[in-house]
């Protein structure tokens, strides 16, 4: 149970803070435990930290994994696909930015585990485009679609920031969509 809650609480740390900028005295002080009490549910905090790691990318691959895209999926179904992987919690988004500057030790996970990601959101889209002879440059515009609006998404933490993003991600999907994506067809 405690440990669980010191997992929680350090996601949320590290999500806010990045690697660096988490200190486990002031982690343990959250959880209402001294300092060298961590250690007894951690070695050390790269340990609290790779489960962390494990944890975000868990939750963005079983998102993912759970979509079923086909070439009969409709861009209404695209869309609330793109949606919910730009807008899911923004702990878990904030995190995964913060890995961008994660130390040198943690960097294998973090590709292997991007890997995976990458791979399953480009067999779901591939599905969708199945026989489309652009099918790899529309994949790609996608994902850069996507990656620019998780840094945007990122950013936008205040509610009223939040409705203008969904206003503006709906316009910017249907003009991908409509003028890149389709637009020879």
């Amino acid at each position: 149970m405690k440990r669980e809650l010191i997992i929680e609480e350090a996601f949320k740390m590290f999500s806010e803070n990045g690697y660096y900028g988490t200190s486990l005295a002031i982690l343990a002080n959250k959880v209402g435990i001294k300092k060298p009490s961590l250690y007894n549910y951690f070695t050390n905090k790269d340990e609290l930290y790779e489960i962390c790691i494990k944890r975000c990318m868990d939750r963005g691959i079983n998102n993912l994994e759970k979509i079923n895209i086909t070439s009969s999926s409709t861009k209404e179904d695209i869309y609330e696909l793109s949606k919910n992987y730009i807008f899911d919690d923004i702990k878990y988004i904030s995190f995964y930015f913060q890995l961008q500057s994660s130390p040198k030790i943690h960097e294998n996970t973090v590709i292997h585990l991007n890997k995976i990601k990458q791979k399953i959101i480009e067999e779901k889209l591939a599905s969708y485009f199945n026989d489309d002879k652009y099918k790899n440059e529309k994949i790609i515009h996608l994902r850069t679609f996507y990656n620019g609006w998780l840094a945007r998404r990122h950013f936008s933490r205040n509610i009223e920031t939040l409705k203008i993003s969904l206003k503006e991600f709906k316009i910017d999907f249907n003009y991908l969509y409509e003028k890149i994506l389709f637009e020879s067809e």
